[in-house]
């Protein structure tokens, strides 16, 4: 287990990372914006939120890896969360946060426009994803969250990053 930190503008969250996988009942979920649509993931997959800093080039790397940090003494690849959930850029924005996680042995960083809130899921707000929409490109959606009249789609960060993992363990050994 690890301290789990976030700065959600003036107020200071502290938890506890367990590496769950599972979404639980009454589990927190942090929600985000790419592009004006809300997005969740579970607090438990993420190991800290962090501002961004200063991007170092990565030569001839995915168009998903936006550059490489300094992160707790850790060469760490910062990826565009837009493009690896393949979504049209509307317009580009300057970043608001990272989410630091944890993806099979590697740590990396997710580029997110905008944090949205936390919140303590019940049983009753999380739905199935249907099976009209079940394919290779969803499969990184967890369940759908019911947000008062929105539904959001929870993503498992795991199954988002396991097929890139590959390709950015070999821009890290370049």
């Amino acid at each position: 287990m690890g301290l789990l930190i976030f700065n959600l503008g003036y107020t200071l969250k502290i938890g506890l990372w367990t590496g769950e996988q599972v979404v639980e009942v009454n589990a927190k979920v942090l929600t985000f914006q790419l592009d004006e649509r809300l997005y969740a993931v579970p607090v438990a997959e993420l190991l800290e939120v962090v501002r961004p800093v200063t991007l170092y080039p990565v030569n001839k790397a995915e168009p998903y890896v936006l550059g490489m940090i300094n992160y707790h003494g850790v060469s760490t690849p910062v990826l565009d969360v837009k493009r690896l959930l393949a979504l049209d850029e509307t317009a580009r924005v300057e970043p608001q946060a990272w989410l630091a996680v944890r993806a099979e042995n590697m740590l990396v960083c997710l580029c997110v426009d905008q944090l949205s809130q936390l919140y303590r899921i019940a049983p009753e707000n999380l739905d199935a994803v249907p099976v009209l929409i079940r394919n290779e490109n969803t499969d990184y959606i967890k369940q759908y969250l019911r947000l008062g009249q929105e539904v959001v789609p929870l993503i498992d960060l795991q199954e988002l990053l396991v097929h890139k993992m590959t390709e950015i363990e070999t821009l890290m050994a370049s």
